[in-house]
């Protein structure tokens, strides 16, 4: 629950949204809420998908910048390199 609440009183300071303290109560009420508790589930989800997706692309890209040097090929020669993942 204090989690939520965090998360809540954070939400509420980003939108200069203060808490007067003769509302301490309701807003304590305000966090039990099953639907409210449920929303910042889903929010904190879709935040982690959100940057979990980032740093997937980014890390494509990092692979993709990589530079490859092949030398010259020969005939019967093999090849050989490593891929840093």
């Amino acid at each position: 629950m204090s989690e939520i609440k965090t998360y809540i009183q954070k939400l509420f300071s980003g939108s200069n949204i203060t808490v007067a303290s003769n509302r301490k109560k309701m807003f304590e009420e305000f966090i039990a809420s099953e639907k409210n508790i449920n929303s910042i589930n889903q929010i904190k989800e879709l935040q982690n998908n959100i940057m979990g997706d980032w740093k997937l692309i980014t890390r494509i890209k990092d692979i993709q910048d990589q530079t490859l040097s092949i030398p010259n090929a020969t005939v019967g020669k093999e090849y050989e390199t490593k891929i840093d993942f």
